[in-house]
């Protein structure tokens, strides 16, 4: 045995009772050449078992046959308190038949005692050195990718819940998981439930912004373990900090009334948490029951509307579709809202504050009367203060867009009509111009890449709807037309290259379909990519 260990080298723990038969695998072998070295031996297994907890082996090289404890029951002990330990038996020719079960049992191979073999024990420890090592990398990487899922639990999560609400999970690995967690019983029934919090921009804005992602990952983690208290559940991060999606496995075989009641149970687990420990009111969701994966998106839209129900409350914070049907007018004529902006944008255009009032007082009167969707008028109100030229500041838009009792969502707007222009203009100069740089280094870094505004604005840690707005506002394009200008413009530098195939070209510049690069090309340039290459040789 070595004195000193090499630590590149297997750790090899020899048992066998014959004094002979270890010694001659110990000074014949030549173990330095095999990538082991022999760190220990025991006569039988108990000693063997002791000496594990000591040298830590690798490999254990084992009679069957021994005294106090035979190499089969020392295999079994091995492998419930050291897993990682691998075997190889050692065997008489009248002994064949168990080191056939050992080798059933896990063992890597076995070795003949009688007569000993050199070459062919070496090559037999050659085998077992590849793939002990190929099992340890294995597991390296295992881990490795384990601790990168809990470092990164919740932008995983977010992901998944993005390509969900694309219809795009089944290229989503995670999500085969998460379905086998909720679906583990095919009787189940599945709510989706939207979590938030009330004035959600208020509350953050309470915090230095290097703490938002701390209060972020500890309201994704009560959330997490609250729904798992009470039945198999999968949570997923939503747009904003501080709002997440919520899965909830309820057996069919419950009743509705006690289906609800888990429901209640969670809601005022959760509020209780909030207030203790944030203390901000919290506002819930949830949609109609269904056992169909494939109905997912489409409930996690229904609880994302009911919880926009607050909007039009404030004595409640958990919501169900038949609520949004009870409180919200489901569809709107498009007259509706042109004529409402008709009416509302000449006073919004003044640079009178008292006209701009009477635009506010307008839309509020409209909204009570009307009662339309929440999301939707928020957005289509963005809409109207760009067309009369009011620029919105990043904190404006979350404003806006922040769940919240509309008496607050009135004050919000009310708050930037009566800002006057010059502040405005005071407010938009600064970083916006940095940050809409910063967007434009990403999408020419990565134009053969898939450039969408939801990337971009992760990339700046942007909402997307404001850099949207900012983004034309500063460039005087919309965002998608800018990504195919540049593409375009790449593209017509990439033509001088003679040994750049057309659809190779495309590829580059992130046109993953070549007839529509060809079209594209031709619409913006008057010219075939062929022409073009055929003027630039001319």
């Amino acid at each position: 045995m070595s004195s000193t260990t090499n630590p590149a080298h297997l750790r090899v723990l020899i048992v066998d009772d014959e004094y002979m038969v270890v010694q001659t695998l110990c000074t014949e072998i030549d173990w330095a050449s095999c990538g082991m070295e022999v760190v220990a031996t025991s006569e039988n297994g108990q000693q063997a078992l002791e000496k594990c907890a000591v040298y830590k082996p690798d490999l254990i090289v084992t009679d069957i046959t021994m005294p106090v404890m035979d190499g089969l029951a020392l295999m079994e002990t091995v492998g419930h308190d050291f897993p990682g330990i691998r075997f190889i038996i050692l065997t008489a020719h009248k002994e064949f038949g168990y080191a056939q079960h050992a080798v059933a049992l896990g063992a890597l191979d076995y070795l003949v005692k009688a007569p000993m073999n050199k070459p062919d024990i070496e090559a037999t420890l050659h085998k077992a050195r590849i793939r002990i090592n190929a099992e340890k990398e294995a597991q390296t990487r295992m881990n490795d990718a384990n601790r990168l899922q809990l470092t990164h639990r919740w932008e995983i999560r977010k992901r998944a819940m993005e390509d969900l609400m694309r219809g795009q999970q089944h290229s989503n690995p995670f999500w085969m998981n998460a379905l086998d967690s909720v679906y583990a019983d095919p009787n189940i029934q599945v709510r989706m439930g939207y979590v938030g919090l009330i004035n959600r921009c208020r509350f953050l804005a309470k915090y230095p912004e290097r703490d938002v992602s701390l209060v972020d990952f500890a309201f994704h983690q009560a959330v997490y373990e609250i729904a798992g208290e009470l039945t198999a559940a999968e949570v997923f991060p939503a747009g904003q900090a501080c709002e997440c999606w919520v899965m909830l496995a309820i057996p069919d075989h419950k009743s509705k009334s006690r289906s609800e009641g888990l429901l209640q149970h969670f809601i005022r687990r959760l509020a209780q948490w909030m207030s203790k420990y944030l203390d901000v009111p919290t506002v819930c969701g949830f949609s109609d029951a269904s056992g169909d994966p494939d109905q997912l998106s489409v409930l996690a839209k229904a609880a994302r509307d009911a919880s926009g129900v607050v909007f039009y409350t404030e004595h409640r914070t958990c919501y169900f579709p038949h609520d949004y049907k009870q409180y919200v007018t489901h569809r709107i004529p498009e007259s509706e809202w042109k004529h409402l902006a008709e009416r509302v944008l000449p006073y919004w255009s003044s640079v009178d504050t008292g006209a701009r009032m009477n635009g506010m007082g307008i839309l509020r009167d409209w909204t009570l009367a009307m009662h339309p969707s929440p999301a939707v008028l928020k957005r289509r109100t963005v809409v109207m203060m760009e067309d009369a030229n009011l620029p919105l500041s990043r904190k404006d838009f979350q404003l806006l867009e922040d769940t919240c009792h509309s008496a607050d969502w009135f004050e919000t707007v009310e708050d930037i009509l009566l800002r006057s222009r010059s502040d405005h203009q005071h407010n938009k100069l600064g970083s916006q111009h940095a940050e809409i740089r910063k967007a434009i280094e990403y999408i020419y870094e990565n134009l053969s890449e898939t450039i969408t505004l939801a990337t971009v604005a992760d990339h700046i840690h942007m909402n997307a709807s404001y850099l949207s707005h900012l983004f034309k506002q500063e460039t005087g394009n919309n965002f998608l037309d800018f990504v195919t200008l540049k593409r375009i413009e790449k593209a017509k530098q990439l033509l001088t290259d003679k040994q750049l195939k057309n659809y190779e070209l495309a590829e580059r510049v992130g046109f993953t379909n070549y007839p529509h690069f060809c079209t594209v090309f031709k619409r913006m340039t008057g010219m075939t990519p062929n022409e073009y290459r055929k003027g630039l040789r001319t």
